[in-house]
């Protein structure tokens, strides 16, 4: 459109579907023509309009992130930084499965690529973010265990891998606009009405010179028409090896078209800076380092410009004008360009009395990890990068000193013992013991492949040195494991007499505290692999609420305020009592954190133990069990009920319909002590819960824990009944759907059959943060709802069909049902099932 100057630059991070390496690429366009063109497929660096080191590549998948930007009325920057796509090659789990020929490794099977180069991506997207969110749970998540973003079932990860590529100090681009504005707008139909400024910052962590080659990708009629020096440019302030060459570059309506028409736009690109280092650049013409090449496959002119240095400083101007034979290249239409100093730049434009100044203060003058960027203009300043720049992101685990013990405000991790690989050897910290059953075979032993082995008849055991807490109310431990014994009597972990984790007869997994225990059966997947494969337990303390997980899945919950002495003093196995309650098998680590683990870093760190070579810890990401934000779960309950309990039924009002009323029909829903509440009707049962006042109508969350035989149909699980109503259905398809007003998000239940799930207990939760919904289930995120849709502070709650054809009715049982001043974590969601 007319004079129009369109700058467009990208930094993605890690969120986003066909990803390419395209990281800090620019797209400009200006007096109505596309002049640095935006390929729509383009999955390798050189065919964006980047900078590349080396004639490297990038992965598409390793993320950038914006560093700074500023927009303002007369000039619009942003920095990207992109070390971290130099730093690491990263790719996914269908990718390195595909290339090295790995076939059918689903979720549970899943391994590092083999050669030992390969490590978890522990970062987030958060670490990526500009305006991190550390209140949204998915986005704290390492790409390693996250969920891919295109599955339908939380336990389908993308598992991000990366190794080390082209390690970099700096890798940063600043580009954008200045606009003229309303001075010499008389000038507007021959001039662009601004101009872009495209600054570049390499340099690779070594003392090595570099190709660095600068691209612009530009249509297939792109003529070079000029290139000239700019004289004025050359003075004592010029920084080392700087320099200023122009290209002028026309799009030539026919192949013999040597220079612009009248009116025909021309570009400018004027480089007035090319590295820092290399004094030769400075004595070389742009014509012996550019080129104009034509690629007939692509139907595109490429463009480049390489310098080989230590490190690139590419500063370039591009302008717009239309071509004058009377004056095309006079100084006045084009700016006069010198450096006032070695950091500050002056663009003087004669025509428009305009005169800008350009300050780079470098990066080494402060702690910003990058140069600032400052455009002034009149002693007015238009535009300012200068926020400090976070250090790349990097949270791989740090080596442990020799005690094995690590600080870490992050991980929480405390003390960790690791009995495979190179410390197979190391006692230090540990008691082995034997009793008079295992006098012959003796102690556990250490093997450098199989940890500590307890390979006696039973009475076997290791006493670990005493771990000192800072609060024993929250805190996690970890042994990693493999047992033959898995199904019969096994003693995993112990605290003295306090808490202890064991495998029980009949394929039992129990803990427990002081005098309450709880039991849960271990299915067949889960007592092969732990005969088998490392398999990882936790035990998890989060104030009152004690829950063991098993690679990240939480299995079994005891509620107990039974104190924990400090320090812990950890113990597995047994050195007297009869040898068949004795463990047998081996044992790989044994950790103790000071925080309540995120089921996320769980996984991951689950599947480090399984794959080898990755020692447990690092930087973990808390979670509460509770509220986000740290209250008390109970403290939290506006209303609950649990209907396997005759106290947890006051206020409800049970209904039934023409249907199931009447002789020889179900009449009301029906309690039962183990199912809780049972619609066992043909559809038109209903449980009216009453009113429960809000603390906040903008920010609570309601969780319903069900199961139905109707799995695959439709079927009303509650209801808010009001003016603005939400609603929760069965969906087809095994599905759950939330509607908020006319907003409606649906989310799968899971990949079992509908048989299998039909049986199983599910939480779900609805979830309201100001105006955003959430559906969860089973403490995994199944969708969201933005909606400004306001309630009152009273939810009127319901559940099943009083009236309307019965086929929407609600078959099955609900179990409990509770609603919260609050937005719950997903692992209080978890431990709800």
């Amino acid at each position: 459109h007319g004079n129009a100057l369109f700058l467009n630059m990208q930094a993605r991070p890690w969120n986003g579907g066909h990803v390419f390496a395209d990281r800090n690429a620019v797209h400009l366009t200006a007096f109505g023509k596309d002049w640095f063109l935006k390929r729509p497929i383009a999955y390798k660096l050189r065919q964006n309009n980047v900078v590349l080191i080396d004639n490297l590549e990038q992965s598409p998948l390793a993320p950038a992130r914006v560093a700074d930007v500023d927009d303002r009325a007369l000039a619009s920057f942003m920095c990207g930084d992109v070390k971290y796509a130099w730093d690491w090659n990263v790719v996914k789990r269908e990718t390195w499965q595909s290339e090295l020929g790995l076939r059918g490794l689903g979720h549970g099977t899943t391994r590092l690529p083999p050669g030992g180069r390969w490590m978890p991506v522990w970062e987030t997207s958060n670490d990526f973010a500009f305006d991190p969110q550390p209140r949204a749970d998915h986005l704290n998540v390492p790409m390693y265990a996250a969920t891919d973003y295109m599955a339908d079932n939380d336990d389908d990860w993308t598992m991000y891998v990366r190794t080390r590529h082209l390690p970099v100090r700096r890798a940063l681009r600043t580009a954008g606009v200045v606009r003229f504005g309303a001075q010499g707008a008389e000038l507007d139909a021959v001039d662009g009405a601004g101009y872009a400024m495209i600054v570049d910052d390499l340099e690779v962590d070594d003392s090595e010179r570099h190709d660095f080659t600068w691209i612009a990708h530009m249509p297939v009629n792109a003529k070079i028409w000029k290139l000239n020096e700019n004289e004025a440019a050359k003075n004592d302030n010029r920084p080392s090896a700087a320099f200023e060459r122009d290209l002028h570059i026309f799009l030539a309506n026919s192949g013999d078209q040597r220079e612009p028409h009248d009116g025909q736009p021309v570009l400018m690109l004027r480089f007035v800076d090319v590295c820092h280092d290399d004094q030769r650049v400075g004595e070389k013409s742009l014509e012996s380092i550019a080129n104009l090449a034509l690629d007939e496959k692509n139907k595109l002119s490429r463009l480049t410009v390489t310098t080989n240095a230590k490190s690139a400083c590419f500063k370039v101007i591009a302008f717009a004008y239309a071509y004058a034979s009377s004056g095309g290249l006079a100084s006045s239409r084009v700016p006069h360009t010198w450096w006032e100093s070695s950091d500050e730049l002056k663009i003087q434009w004669p025509l428009r009395a305009v005169c800008d100044t350009v300050r780079f203060v470098p990066h080494g003058a402060g702690a910003h990890g990058k140069d600032d960027f400052i455009v002034v203009r009149d002693g007015v300043e238009l535009c300012a990068l200068t926020r400090a720049m976070r250090p790349s992101p990097d949270r791989t685990p740090g080596d442990d000193d020799d005690e094995g013990e690590q600080e870490d405000d992050d991980g929480g991790l405390v003390r960790r013992w690791e009995f495979t690989g190179e410390r197979s050897a190391d006692k230090d910290g540990i008691e082995l013991l034997a009793g008079r059953y295992d006098a012959k075979t003796g102690p556990p032993k250490l093997d450098a492949a199989e940890g500590l082995v307890f390979g006696g008849v039973g009475q076997q055991k290791v006493l670990f040195d005493a771990v000192a807490l800072t609060d024993t109310t929250r805190f996690s431990a970890s042994v990693v494991v493999k047992s033959p014994k898995v199904g019969n009597p096994t003693p995993l972990l112990r605290h003295a007499n306090e808490w202890k984790l064991a495998f029980g007869s009949s394929n039992e997994l129990r803990f427990k505290v002081g005098d309450t225990e709880n039991v849960t059966k271990l299915g067949q997947t889960d007592l092969a692999m732990i005969r088998s494969e490392w398999t990882s337990l936790f035990v998890v303390r989060d104030v009152g609420v004690w829950t063991v997980y098993i690679n990240g899945t939480p299995r079994v919950v005891v509620e107990s305020a039974e104190r924990t002495q400090s320090p812990l003093q950890l113990s597995i196995g047994l050195s007297g009592g009869h040898p068949q309650y004795g463990m047998q098998g081996a044992v790989k680590s044994v950790a103790v954190f000071s925080t309540v683990l995120n089921p996320a870093r769980m996984r991951a760190m689950s599947e480090m133990a399984l794959n080898g070579g990755f020692a447990l810890g690092g930087n973990q990401h808390s979670a509460d069990i509770g509220l986000r934000g740290g209250e008390p779960l109970s403290a939290s309950v506006a209303r609950e009920w649990d209907f396997r309990n005759e106290s947890g039924r006051d206020g409800l009002e049970l209904l039934a319909g023409k249907y199931d009323s009447g002789a020889g029909k179900a009449g009301l829903p029906k309690f039962d002590s183990a199912q809780g509440l049972v619609f066992d009707g043909v559809g038109q049962q209903k449980a009216n819960y009453g009113i429960v006042s809000l603390a906040d109508p903008t920010r609570f969350s309601v969780a319903l824990v069900f199961k139905s035989p109707k799995i695959d149909n439709v079927a009303r699980l509650l209801s808010h009944e009001a003016d603005t109503k939400f609603k929760l259905e069965l969906a087809p398809r095994n599905s759950l759907k939330l509607r908020v007003g006319a907003k409606e998000v649906i989310g799968k239940l899971g990949d079992a059959s509908t048989a299998e799930l039909a049986g199983m207990w599910f939480s779900a939760c609805v979830i309201r943060d100001g105006c955003k919904w959430s559906l969860f289930v089973s403490g995994r995120a199944r969708g969201t709802i933005e909606t400004n849709d306001q309630i009152e502070a009273q939810l009127h709650l319901t559940t099943g069909l009083f009236g309307g054809h019965p086929m929407h009715g609600m078959q099955g049982c609900v179990r409990s049902l509770a609603v919260y001043n609050g937005t719950l974590s997903p692992t209080a969601m978890k431990a709800m099932t």
